[in-house]
Order: structure tokens, then sequence, then C-alpha cells
């Protein structure tokens, strides 16, 4: 049986509490040992860009072994007062997504906690333990600490259900939920201390990067309501005109699966896919893509539905919808989640944006502040490069040495393939998609498609020896240790899912190097001090909104900056000129 550490749980209730929770805080705070904080709030999933008092419900601070939980509405002066206190320490701050309680104590107009002072234990367990399969608080503690770390959850569990009681609605004096709250300071201290010392350095980046990211939630970007509206009124207008059409071909609700099923059963579809759980026929967008080409009214109706799909998730996602993020001054306030992928990339949520469409209508939604001119620089073919350079084959560092951007159309060109199934094979080939798979994109047959990658893998033999060599390696590391992992190049170490080397360790190695090319260069603009300017990272571009004035100059500093030399290939990188409207980039693209 698991010896439960004894962990002291307190609440304060009355005045007569004050005395003995300072003199508390200041014996912990004089002593500088690690102390931990976490907030309860109203809603875990509602967005903090409603600004205003009220959101937050508890507040605890405690040590390893002894915690205090405050009513973070009727004690606001006091947890005020603690913040400052704490600010004032030399004390280390361990918190779980760390940056979740900050917007808290943003928006409840208390001292944020320096991030000098932070520790954040998630995102040390993503690093130190990335060989395991969940980073949450509770099991991750309950696998380094012993299954006490997980008690009280059912409890509380089971009280919120009796009672019909929500995060929002529980008394904040039920003991089942203080004394959680209570464990959630004390956790990630003993969990922090107990991983530490198998923290890489790449911690260090991840932590520069959370806080930037926060301040870029924080800063938010500015909406135009009536772009917003115009670009509904369009979706909405498609989203009518393809759907009379498909109407008129039997689709009475394109959104309904059965009815897509049964209707491309009468007109003569022969379904190549099925789901593993119903057995009924899928249509996702690659099986519609590869009928397409099927000719007749299955190839209209596949091309339309496509189109009605994709127009109803933007206007679902970017239309009328954004604006309710909208805060009074009609900026959003996207929350980055920073280690969100398998690979480490970033996801953008509360709205979606890392999902936005790369077109002039959808992002010329967002606009400079007054005085300012927005700069979008991302990177030139990023996972091409990355590719190369990882793989060292020699006709791609030829193409790179010569100073070339255009590479699909090199080898579309070098092969004798149609540009699109160039496209298609140089992406989809990191990913272990199937000739198959690849053909349905691509718009051709599999023969085809099969004749395409014979020719591909003989041109580029080592780009393809390289990819067989990664798969091989994290097969290997299953056998030694029982889970597939890749080392990338800065040294960060990511976990694979057991059986997906195939279609996993290629694009890891790939889109997790971007993804950490990304983070230091942002880290190295940071040092430079245009991070006051930075507004959104989408996966290999960075947008930014800086004084007119400075525009240009900032412009070249920054694409300067985020230039990587760490392979042999360079990643470079490109900045937009002064925009007024981030869509004022793809307009100038197109033409």
């Amino acid at each position: 049986m698991t010896e439960i550490p004894l962990i002291t749980a307190k609440r304060l209730d009355h005045p007569e509490d004050v005395q003995p929770y300072l003199e508390w805080l200041t014996d912990v705070l004089t002593s500088g040992q690690d102390i931990g904080i976490d907030t309860e709030t109203r809603s875990i999933d509602e967005t903090w860009t409603h600004t205003g008092r009220g959101h937050g419900r508890l507040y605890q601070i405690g040590t390893a072994n002894e915690a205090w939980a405050i009513d973070f509405q009727d004690w606001h002066g006091l947890v005020a007062d603690t913040q400052r206190l704490v600010n004032g320490s030399d004390c280390r701050v361990w918190g779980a997504n760390y940056a979740y309680d900050q917007s808290v104590f943003h928006r409840e107009g208390v001292p944020l906690t320096p991030w000098t002072h932070v520790e954040d234990v998630v995102i040390a367990h993503r690093l130190a333990r990335f060989d395991h399969y969940t980073h949450r608080l509770k099991p991750a503690a309950a696998a380094e600490l012993g299954d006490w770390a997980t008690v009280g959850e059912e409890e509380l569990k089971r009280v919120m259900a009796e009672n019909n009681w929500d995060w929002g609605t529980i008394p904040t004096d039920t003991f089942e939920y203080w004394a959680y709250g209570c464990m959630d300071t004390c956790l990630p201290v003993q969990l922090g201390q107990k991983i530490e010392p198998d923290l890489p350095q790449w911690y260090e980046v991840e932590m520069e990067y959370q806080r930037l990211a926060f301040n870029m939630t924080r800063r938010g970007v500015l909406l135009d309501p009536d772009a917003v509206q115009k670009a509904h009124d369009h979706w909405t207008s498609e989203l009518e005109r393809h759907g009379a059409i498909l109407a008129d071909l039997g689709f009475d609700k394109p959104a309904s699966a059965k009815v897509v099923m049964n209707v491309f059963s009468e007109l003569g579809h022969v379904p190549e896919e099925f789901s593993e759980k119903t057995g009924d026929p899928t249509y996702r967008k690659q099986i519609l893509q590869a009928m397409v080409g099927l000719g007749g009214k299955v190839a209209q109706a596949a091309e339309h539905l496509l189109t009605w799909r994709s127009v109803n998730a933007w206007r679902n996602n970017y239309g009328r919808k954004l604006l309710r993020y909208a805060d009074s001054s009609g900026r959003i306030h996207p929350v980055i989640n920073t280690m969100q992928a398998r690979t480490g990339r970033s996801s953008i949520t509360e709205p979606p944006l890392q999902t936005i469409p790369h077109e002039a209508l959808t992002r010329d939604m967002f606009r400079a502040e007054p005085g300012h001119a927005l700069i979008a620089i991302d990177y030139m073919g990023q996972e091409v490069r990355i590719q190369a350079g990882l793989s060292l084959d020699p006709a791609m560092l030829e193409f790179f040495d010569k100073g070339e951007q255009k590479f699909h159309a090199y080898v579309s060109d070098m092969i004798g393939i149609p540009y699109e199934a160039a496209k298609t094979i140089v992406y989809a080939r990191s990913y272990g998609a199937s000739a198959a798979t690849m053909a349905r994109t691509a718009g051709c047959s599999v023969p085809q498609m099969e004749s395409y990658l014979a020719a591909m893998d003989t041109t580029f033999a080592r780009a393809n020896q390289w990819r067989e060599e990664v798969t091989a390696l994290a097969e290997l590391r299953t056998q030694e240790d029982g889970y597939p992992w890749v080392e990338l190049p800065y040294g960060r170490k990511a976990r694979l899912d057991n059986g997906r080397e195939f279609t996993q360790a290629t694009n890891t190695n790939i889109q997790g190097h971007g993804s950490d090319v990304l983070k230091l260069a942002m880290c190295r603009m940071a040092q430079a001090g245009l991070d006051e300017y930075f507004v959104l990272p989408m996966h290999d571009e960075v947008l930014m909104s800086v004084p007119k004035a400075e525009a240009e100059e900032a412009a070249r500093l920054a694409s300067q900056l985020m230039e990587d030399e760490l392979l042999p290939v360079r990643l470079t990188t490109e900045a937009s000129p002064p925009l007024e409207r981030w869509g004022d980039k793809y307009l100038r693209e197109d033409h």
C-alpha cells in the first residue's frame, strides 16, 4: 500500500484566520522554499477575453506539504496582497498550465507572478518525461509520487454529481472542492522537485516562449467588424448556392453522414473506405477529392460537398461568432497552447486560428493597431528545407545551394510529373501517406502515383533512405525502450505512438524541428526587444504589429533573427511589406 505523505489543507473562513495565514505566509516566503499557486474558476472552458471581476472562485497557495484555500471574491484584497508579497520574495512558484492562472490574475486585477519566478510542472513533465502518454497533473503525479496523488478526485466528482453542481456552481466552502484545490498546489511542488534533475536545457526556451505566448494572448489582435460581417455574408451566400445544388442532387441535409452515404449509393458510387466502428462508408476530404475525378453526378456532388463543408467550417469558426470573442476595445485574445501537439507545435484556440484559411477574405478581418502596420514574416519552404538538411540528399542540397525557392516546380520539371502530384508527394511522403492516399489528394490514379513515387525515390534516393532510417531507428527504440521516440536537432525528445513509427517518425522530425526553430527564433527576437510587437505565431509564420515609423527596420531585423543555420540547409524567411490588414499580404501574392 502506498504511504500518503502528510499534506495539511486549510481554508481561510473568518477574519480571525487572517493573522495565522499571514504568519504562515511570512515564514514560507522568508525561508525561500518552493511554493505552489493555483486557482479554481467559474468555468474551466470559458474564454478569458471577457474581462471583469468574478471569474476567480478559489485562490490556493502552498508548499510541498501544506496549503491554504481562499475564496477569491470574498478575500480579493488579501489575494492581491499575497501576490505582492510572493512577487517580492525569492521563492520559485510552481504551477500546472500556469499561463491560465496568470490570465485569471489579469482578469481579476491582481498582480501577476513575474515570469522569472514561474516554473510550470506540465511543461517540465513533457520534457523530462517525454516518454509518458499523458502530462496532466494528477496522473503525472500519481506515476511519480504514488497513487495518493489522486486522492479526493473521485470524491469531488461524486459530490458534484449528487448535487448537480459544476465548476461554476459548487459552493467554495465545500470541503471536497477546496481540499482538492489545495492538493493542486502541493502536487506541482513535489512533482517539480522530483523531475527537475532530469530537465533538459530546452526547458528554458519553452518557459520563455510561454511568457511570450501569454503576453500575445493578453495583448490581443484587433478585429474589423465590417470585414467579419463581409466574410460571414459571403460564406452564407456560398453555402446557400452550393446547398441548393446539393439539394437538387438529393443532399437535403449535407451535414448528415447518413444522408451523404445514402445519396452517393443512389448515384451509383461504390465506396472504398469504411468506418471501423460502424462499417458504414466514409466520405472524408481525401475520399471526396478522389471522387471529383470520376466524372458525372458523383464527381459533381463530391466537388460541391467539399466546398460546402469548407465554407460551413469557415463560417462557423470565423463568421459573426468571431465577434463574441472580442472585448470592449474590439480585440480578440486567442489562447496559445504552447506544447499542444505531439510534435511540440503550438495550437491556437478560442478561436481556433491555427486552421484559418490562407486567403485574403478571412485574414482581412485582422487589422493593425492605430498608427501601426502589420508585418507577416514566414519561413520559405520550411518543411522541405528541413527535410533536405536532415537527409543530406545531394539533389535537394544542390537545389537549395543555388538559392532556388520553388522546389515543387523543380520536382515537377525534373521528374516529369504534374505539379500537384509533386506537391502532394513532397509533403505527404513525410507523413507516411500511402500511394492510394496521395493519389486521391493529387487527383490521379494509384498506378500513376506509384510511378511518380518510383521516379521521386530514384531522383531523391538519399531522402528516401533517410525516411527509412528514421523509421527503423524509431522501431529499434520501441524494441529497446518499449516505446518509439525521436531526438530532434536541438536536443528535444518526442515520443511517438506505438505502432505508428512509419507514419510519425519522419513527420515528427520535420515538424518538431520546425516548431523548435520558431520558438527559439522568437526568444532571440524578444532579446532584441521585438516581443512587444508580437501578435500571433502561426506554425511557420509570425505576425507583428509595429509602429509605422519602425515597421521596415523591425521587419528587416525580425526576418534576420528568425533565420536558422543549425542544419546544412539554411532556413530563410520572407517579410511582408507593412500592411494595414493581414489579408493585404494575400492580395499582393494573388497579383
